[in-house]
């Protein structure tokens, strides 16, 4: 395999996994345990994020690191738009505030909203992948 190939192997593992965790949120927003959805729904964005930065060799072991390299390589860039970064930003906020925060209530509809808007974000990132394994958009390595 090429080194190009494996990227795109890898991308496509971490947008299988994106989607098994959005699944896992589904379920449990539909159980009404928000605080727990919206943790499976930061999971899903992460592991999108990832997706797309596999494709360009790059990767941090933290959370902040993810969103710091998504934004250079590909909102900086213009190749993903802004409202990207602008959703991660919403779901990381919500999903430590749910986790850490005493007596956090978390907002029902903001939930929902970021399920479509994250669900969204999945399949746009799964079509950018096949669309760099097909050579119809060229990433500088």
């Amino acid at each position: 395999m090429t080194p190009k190939q494996d990227r795109i192997d890898l991308a496509r593992y971490y947008i299988a996994k994106a989607r098994d965790r959005y699944d896992d949120g589904l379920i449990l927003k539909n159980m009404a345990r928000y605080e727990s959805a919206a943790n499976r729904l930061y999971y899903a964005l992460f592991h999108t994020a990832n997706a797309v930065l596999a494709l360009k060799d790059a990767a941090s072991s933290r959370h902040r690191g993810v969103k710091t390299l998504f934004d250079m390589h590909f909102i900086k860039t213009g190749t993903m738009d802004r409202k990207y970064s602008k959703l991660y930003n919403t779901v990381l906020e919500v999903r430590e505030d749910s986790d850490y925060e005493d007596f956090y209530i978390i907002d029902k509809v903001e939930v929902d909203s970021n399920f479509v808007q994250v669900k969204e974000f999945i399949d746009y990132a799964d079509a950018f992948i096949t669309d760099v394994a097909t050579g119809h958009i060229m990433l500088d390595d």
